[in-house]
């Protein structure tokens, strides 16, 4: 009876809390959202029989400046011929490559 009051008691102090974090999760969500964008790309490749095909792709990347800088991987970008950016409110305007790079950082344990 004690363990199941204890775990009935336990449940209902942490349903605020959980609720809370839902509520500031929801809150963060509406406002980053704006800023999350849709990279769309293509890129060129050669066919078994040697032809030409274009290759459409698409990735996300995120706003970073008031100057309309982006940050993506650069796997989403890599070897693109034509690079376009999909807002949220459906606006696509066409983007270039400013700095890519591979760094990547490990941490040793």
């Amino acid at each position: 009876m004690i363990k199941t009051l204890f775990t009935l008691t336990l449940i209902i102090a942490l349903l605020p809390t959980h609720y809370a974090l839902g509520q500031e999760i929801a809150a963060l969500y509406k406002n980053v959202k704006p800023a999350v964008v849709t990279i769309l790309t293509q890129s060129k490749s050669l066919t078994n029989n040697y032809q030409t095909a274009i290759d459409p792709s698409l990735g996300s990347g995120v706003l970073i400046s008031n100057s309309g800088d982006i940050l993506t991987a650069a796997h989403v970008v890599n070897n693109a011929e034509s690079i376009e950016v999909k807002f949220l409110n459906g606006d696509i305007i066409p983007a270039k490559v400013v700095r890519s790079g591979s760094h990547r950082r490990y941490r040793n344990y």
